[in-house]
């Protein structure tokens, strides 16, 4: 059984020296998979050929970037199409900006470190909530001092990192900056603790992502592309065996070994304490991804790709508040509508945005992690009262 895969919106390492939170024109990434259902493999071929037709498109390859702007009628059929049949959708749809928000609050404002038990998945929502929190109103300055901290990683660049957090908390008079200090103020005494007992340059290796090394051993510090694989890997073994099952993944020439390397690692260092509604990451057995340069000859792979295009392209366009036409929104509900037909398989779409991003696109908000107890409202209660939560305050 296979899943085809393919992504859009790849700028590559997100941590650079040279600042860009518009990233290069694409603030957003996503990667979808798709498992056909059986029958409209064996026929695919030949609805294509129709909708190449009905449509008069000449080239051998379907390109999202020509198809979302020239043809959106040709990618509504086609997800007709794949409704019809039942085929299943593993979406990841990744705000840049936010995920980074992600990275500074999982490593310098609420790290892992003396939290104590974590499954029962509150800890890892209050974090979320502090991201949709800064990435609605951090500055350049917080996001530079963060990179550089990861970069140059040494006391000084962490200490400023955190100061310039400690400063852009200090500015804000609301509740909510009060939490923040807290947490940072915690986290600096965790640093101390774990200085006095591994030294510094251990201590500091548990403050920023641990970087991978890629194939010219350049340092990767946060590439969306990873996490969102390992995602669908563990939403696929959600509903299904593993050892039946063959991820196929268009060429990744600059990232296929770090990709690997962090798969692998998900069944060789187990899972992970908090649970999920939909994903399982305890692997029974080490998943088998290939990245071929099969795009041109792989019809599965050009519909993902087709899927993948679109979504970052319509994700994009609507959180940037620019008007489309209603096909194309016609597109995104029969992708969602499709998303939600076999949840409990992990079928669907996760989204990595902030919560006025989602609103926008009409996605209402669900945890993903299972909330065992009856979670304490105080933080939640805090942030969604506060005029900075508010939509004026977004625009």
């Amino acid at each position: 059984m296979n899943i085809f895969i393919d992504e859009s919106g790849n700028s590559g390492d997100l941590i650079k020296e040279h600042i860009d939170l518009d990233f290069a024109e694409q603030p957003i990434f996503v990667l979808a998979g798709i498992k056909f259902n059986d029958r409209l493999i064996a026929e695919l071929d030949k609805k294509i050929d129709n909708l190449r037709k009905k449509y008069k498109i000449n080239s051998s390859e379907l390109k999202s970037s020509k198809l979302f702007k020239n043809k959106p009628e040709f990618i509504l059929e086609l997800i007709v199409e794949l409704a019809r049949e039942k085929s299943e959708l593993f979406i990841e749809v990744v705000d840049k900006k936010f995920y980074i928000c992600c990275s500074i609050v999982n490593h310098q404002i609420f790290p892992p470190y003396f939290t104590g038990d974590e499954s029962d998945g509150s800890v890892q929502l209050q974090r979320n909530i502090i991201s949709d929190y800064l990435a609605r109103n951090l500055t350049e300055t917080e996001y530079m001092a963060f990179m550089n901290s990861c970069i140059n990683l040494n006391e000084n660049t962490l200490n400023a990192s955190w100061d310039a957090l400690e400063k852009f908390a200090s500015l804000k008079e609301d509740e909510f900056s009060k939490i923040l200090l807290k947490h940072i103020n915690e986290t600096k005494d965790d640093y101390s603790i774990l200085k006095s007992e591994n030294g510094i340059e251990n201590a500091l290796k548990n403050f920023v992502p641990i970087p991978d090394i890629g194939k010219n051993g350049k340092k990767i510090h946060l590439l969306p592309q990873i996490s969102c694989l390992t995602n669908i890997v563990a939403r696929v073994n959600h509903g299904y065996d593993l050892n039946e099952i063959k991820f196929l993944h268009d060429e990744q020439r600059h990232f296929d070994n770090v990709i690997l390397d962090n798969v692998d690692s998900m069944a060789s260092l187990g899972g992970v304490d908090v649970p999920f509604y939909y994903a399982n990451f305890n692997l029974s057995s080490y998943p088998l991804v290939s990245f071929e340069n099969v795009s041109n000859d792989n019809l599965f792979i050009q519909i993902a790709d087709v899927v993948s295009g679109f979504m970052m392209r319509y994700v994009q366009k609507v959180i940037s508040n620019q008007c489309l036409a209603p096909v194309y929104h016609e597109i995104f509900y029969l992708i969602n509508i499709l998303s939600q037909i076999s949840p409990n398989t992990g079928a669907g779409i996760n989204f990595v945005m902030d919560r006025h991003n989602l609103s926008k696109l009409h996605i209402n908000v669900m945890s993903p992690m299972i909330i065992k107890d009856e979670y304490s409202k105080h933080v939640s209660d805090i942030y969604y009262d506060m005029n900075l939560a508010r939509q004026e305050n977004y625009d």
